[in-house]
This record gives structure tokens, C-alpha cells and sequence, in this order.
């Protein structure tokens, strides 16, 4: 089981060289070669443009209350309109509604995973995981097929 697995993780990222950022391949994320320890190779499923837009992270807790997902909402739609690209986890909660509302509103937004790109955190998030790959982009520095864990997450 672990050797096909292993397999068909490599078969993945051999399949999607494009999606790949390396310090060999700036142009994915030239941003973020100027920061403290940058991840060494960057993975992404949708639109790499975005990450040459004008971004803002909205984060925040997991179990919010009603005001505080309705202000990620807000939030999330004022800034889509003002031309920025919304940048969260698509954790329960407020990046959820930070990543809705955008795309509601016909705004960019990137999602950054704690895990491969081509895994889900949240099945609840499914749908709106697929969206944000055709609309949007999801990246993440973990490998393909890297799984979400606790220790990854926290």
C-alpha cells in the first residue's frame, strides 16, 4: 500500500510541472523569495496570476459566532470590490466566509493549505474547494498528497 502510494505521489507532481514554484522557477512567487525562510518549492492548483495581485489575509477563529462570520463576509466582499485578492486557509468559519463571499461577488481569492494542494481539509469545504481551483488559486508548500494533520494545522 505505502509503495503505490508513494508511486502515485510521484506521478502527480510529474504531471503538473506547470503548478510547481522552485527557486530554479521564480516566476510562480517572486514575492515570496524576499521573505524569511521561504518554503523551497510552492504548489498550486488555478490561477498563478493571483499571486502577483494586491492581497489581504482575513483569518480567523474556527468556531465564530454569527456577527463574526457575517463581518468575514463583509469584510471579504468590500475588498474584493476595491480590487484586492483575498488571501486565508479556507478553515471552518471565518475563511470560509472570507473565500464565499469573494467568489459570490466575483472577486480573486487564493487559499494557502496546510497540506497538498490536491487533498481536502474539510469535507464540507468540497465544493468550494473546486471552485476556488477553477476561479481562484489554492496553494500550498507541502507536497502533493501530503495529508492534513494536527501537527501540520496547528
Amino acid at each position: 500500500m505505502r509503495v503505490r502510494r508513494r508511486r502515485h505521489t510521484a506521478s502527480k507532481v510529474n504531471r503538473a510541472p506547470d503548478n510547481t514554484d522552485s527557486p530554479a522557477r521564480p516566476t510562480l512567487s517572486s514575492r515570496l523569495h524576499d521573505i524569511f525562510d521561504p518554503p523551497p518549492t510552492l504548489f498550486a492548483r488555478g490561477r498563478v496570476d493571483l499571486l502577483q495581485s494586491l492581497m489581504l489575509s482575513i483569518v480567523g477563529t474556527r468556531p465564530p459566532t454569527a456577527y463574526g462570520t457575517a463581518a468575514a463576509a463583509r469584510l471579504g466582499l468590500g475588498l474584493c470590490l476595491a480590487g484586492l485578492t483575498i488571501v486565508s486557509g479556507m478553515a471552518r468559519g471565518i475563511d470560509t466566509a472570507a473565500h464565499r463571499a469573494t467568489l459570490e461577488a466575483g472577486g480573486e481569492t487564493v487559499a494557502v493549505f496546510g497540506c497538498g494542494v490536491d487533498e481536502l481539509y474539510l469535507a464540507e469545504n468540497r465544493k468550494l474547494a473546486s471552485e476556488m481551483a477553477e476561479k481562484g488559486l489554492v496553494i500550498s508548500e507541502f507536497p502533493m498528497s501530503t495529508p492534513p494533520t494536527l501537527r501540520i494545522l496547528r
